[in-house]
């Protein structure tokens, strides 16, 4: 959906109806006993510059939702507090949903000296956070009208340049910033660009920024969003081949996008790897492949290497189930 997408979050903020914070729980899950972050569903809109002061909604790291980041940071922590509770109060104030209306309150009560003080600072401090209703059974960010009121305001602050999109086709709204892709080995941890101007020499016909490469908005957030997908840290659709983090993928629902994680990154208790092996000892004795599905669909392998703040196009194959098989 247009306007969100996958984020790591750490912990979420409980509070009350009118705003005051009753709980602070941990959502990360710890396989092998590692914390890891939980993914979820967020209010996002295309490239931010890490410089920049620029709020997200409904979520951000303790600095913007707390006013306070680890030791050294306090003077731009608050500004970006304020920015996080201006937006909340432009977008907020006319919704009803009692959701909304507690994280304003919270936001208008909150005093940022108070975050050393919380319980679990220590693990929270730099993190990212979102908020709940200690009476409710989701995040206040997925609540109807919370939702509906961020599509809106998308829809609004989309590009105002139109043009042919390279990707569609279509006629539609240019996007000025795509979205970054993150979990490409040797890339910024924060994201890399495939499609990024930034220097003169590279712009042509008066053009500033991505519109010397003219993709429509959908277009670019569906990219990105897929890519990510597949580089995320669980993935068994991609794998690392020199400097080339490389992703795989079927045009349509395969079994042999699962047996080929299996079969070039096995991984002990793989639930598909029993599979994958009788599909290699078919191969061998020259037997018919099992479960492979459609032999013509279309079969797709991407690697992308590192490139200071972009990210290369290493190869890109196009085949089919078959022929990889």
């Amino acid at each position: 959906l247009f306007g969100f997408g996958k984020q790591k979050i750490h912990f979420a903020l409980v509070i009350n109806n009118v705003g005051k914070l009753v709980q602070i729980r941990d959502l990360r899950e710890k396989p092998k006993n590692k914390p890891v972050p939980a993914s979820l569903t967020l209010p996002q809109i295309g490239k931010k510059c890490t410089v920049d002061i620029a709020p997200n909604f409904m979520w951000g790291n303790t600095g913007y939702v707390l006013g306070r980041n680890p030791k050294g940071k306090e003077a731009r922590a608050l500004k970006c507090f304020v920015a996080f509770r201006q937006l909340h109060h432009k977008l907020g104030d006319n919704i009803q949903d009692p959701g909304m209306k507690a994280v304003l309150g919270f936001l208008d009560s909150w005093k940022p000296e108070d975050a050393p003080a919380l319980e679990r600072w220590e693990k929270m401090a730099g993190t990212n956070l979102v908020f709940r209703l200690d009476d409710g059974r989701m995040y206040i960010h997925e609540h109807a009208e919370v939702r509906q009121t961020w599509t809106k305001y998308c829809a609004e602050k989309g590009s105002k340049i139109t043009a042919t999109c390279l990707v569609s086709g279509e006629e539609t709204p240019i996007a000025r910033l795509h979205p970054i892709i993150k979990g490409v080995k040797g890339a910024q941890t924060t994201g890399a660009g495939i499609v990024s101007f930034n220097l003169a020499a590279s712009l042509s016909y008066n053009k500033k920024q991505n519109f010397n490469a003219p993709v429509g908005e959908s277009a670019a957030f569906a990219y990105t969003t897929a890519l990510n997908h597949l580089l995320r840290f669980e993935s068994r659709q991609r794998i690392q081949i020199g400097d080339a983090t490389t992703v795989f993928w079927t045009e349509r629902s395969s079994p042999i996008e699962g047996f080929m994680g299996a079969i070039l990154d096995p991984r002990k208790d793989d639930p598909v790897l029993a599979d994958a092996h009788l599909f290699l000892a078919a191969a061998r004795d020259g037997m018919p492949l099992p479960a492979i599905g459609d032999p013509d669909l279309r079969f797709y392998i991407l690697g992308l290497s590192p490139n200071a703040s972009r990210l290369s196009i290493r190869f890109w194959h196009v085949s089919t189930v078959v022929d990889v098989s």
